[in-house]
């Protein structure tokens, strides 16, 4: 029963359906209070919906248990962000420009081997997330370490052989479904040995 009822809070979630979110999650919370994944959901859901009060309040029951919990603070903080003088300014707190594309320098790419819905529903589009690279491989993560998904094999070795010469880049959620995540990632350095070669060349 509890996992079924978990199940369909993250699936409204991500289906951005937040009402039906907010109903599932205080179902779970009448049988078990103490449920801090369903009080975390609900304070997000309370945020989407642009009830910061009761945002806040879910937010701190979490770290009354759980001082450390990273998801009740973020929660917090954007509470914080997106409502000022009892002004709901937006869901979304990148700018209007945050993914303004630039030729060669930005892309924006469908991850592989997403991670499981129960992550991806702790994250919201405009989340600033980190590129892993490893061998052969570039994962994307949260600064928290929790693995999101990872490039594709031809971008991931085009990616590691620009980091490895110096290009610095800043990634962020793009859009998040049950079965895919976009990412935007942005150059913000290019090395001075890869002066003219565009990190996302443009298709012809």
């Amino acid at each position: 029963m509890y996992d079924t009822l978990a199940r369909r809070a993250i699936l409204a979630a991500l289906s951005q359906d937040w009402q039906n979110a907010l109903q599932v999650n205080l179902t779970i919370l009448s049988e078990d209070p103490e449920d801090v994944d369903a009080l975390n959901r609900t304070a997000r859901a309370y945020l989407q919906l642009g009830d910061f009060e009761n945002a806040v309040l879910f937010s701190k029951r979490v770290l009354s248990k759980d001082p450390l919990n990273s998801i009740a603070d973020k929660c917090l903080a954007r509470c914080s962000l997106l409502h000022t003088d009892g002004v709901f300014l937006g869901k979304n707190t990148q700018t209007t420009d945050a993914f303004l594309e630039i030729p060669g320098k930005t892309k924006i790419v469908s991850l592989v081997n997403i991670c499981e819905s129960v992550i991806l529903a702790r994250l919201d589009a405009g989340d600033n997330v980190q590129l892993v690279p490893k061998v052969r491989k570039v994962a994307v993560t949260t600064y928290d370490e929790l693995y999101i998904g990872r490039l594709p094999d031809d971008l991931a070795t085009r990616v590691i052989y620009f980091i490895k010469n110096g290009n610095e880049y800043e990634t962020y959620i793009k859009s998040i479904a049950e079965s895919e995540v976009k990412v935007f990632i942005k150059e913000t350095k290019r090395a001075e040995t890869l002066d003219d070669i565009p990190s996302f060349p443009t298709r012809r």
